[in-house]
C-alpha cells in the first residue's frame, strides 16, 4: 500500500515562509520609529481637496500624459523617467493634483520618496496649497522621512491664518 505524502512538504514550506514573513513584519513594526501625526485641522482641510484632472484643459493634458507614460510595453525605468518628468512639470505648474497622481505610479521607491519630498516642500510654501503636502506626506513610506515632513508641515500649518 502506497501513501501519498506529496502535499505535506509544500504545505510545510508555505507555513514556514508565512511564519518568517510574519515575524519579520512584527520585528519591523516594533523597531520602527514613531511618526509625529499630522495636525488634525490640516488633515481635515486636506480631506476637502480632490484630484479631478478632467475638470479643465490643463488637467486633461496631464491625465492623458500620465496615462501614456505609465502604460505600454516600456521597461519600468523608462516609465519612471517619463513620470518623473511629468511630476516635476506638474510641481512647477503648481498642479499638485497631477503631481500626486504621477508620483504614485512610480515604481522606484527612492525616486518616489524624492519627488514626494519635493512636492511636499513646494506645496508647503503657500498656506492655500499646504494640504497637498499632507497628501504627499501620507504617501511616504520611510518613517524617518515622513516624520521630518510631518514636523515641517505641522510647523508651517500652525503659522497659517485660519479662515
Amino acid at each position: 500500500m502506497e501513501k501519498s505524502t506529496g502535499w505535506k512538504v509544500p504545505l510545510l514550506f508555505c507555513a514556514v515562509v508565512i511564519l518568517l514573513v510574519g515575524a519579520l513584519q512584527l520585528w519591523r513594526s516594533a523597531t520602527a520609529p514613531d511618526v509625529v501625526p499630522l495636525d488634525a485641522t490640516l488633515l481635515a482641510r486636506a480631506d476637502t481637496f480632490h484630484i479631478d484632472l478632467p475638470a479643465d484643459d490643463r488637467g486633461r493634458y496631464y491625465q492623458k500624459a500620465i496615462t501614456n507614460a505609465a502604460t505600454g510595453f516600456q521597461p519600468r525605468p523608462q516609465k519612471d523617467a517619463a513620470l518623473r518628468t511629468l511630476c516635476e512639470a506638474a510641481i512647477t505648474d503648481k498642479r499638485f493634483d497631477a503631481a500626486c497622481t504621477a508620483v504614485t505610479l512610480i515604481g522606484d521607491a527612492d525616486l518616489r520618496e524624492t519627488l514626494l519630498d519635493t512636492l511636499a516642500t513646494t506645496a508647503a510654501k503657500d498656506c492655500a496649497t499646504l494640504p497637498w503636502g499632507a497628501f504627499a506626506a501620507k504617501a511616504m513610506r520611510d518613517p524617518e522621512h515622513r516624520n521630518k515632513t510631518h514636523t515641517l508641515l505641522n510647523q508651517l500649518w500652525s503659522q497659517c491664518p485660519r479662515s
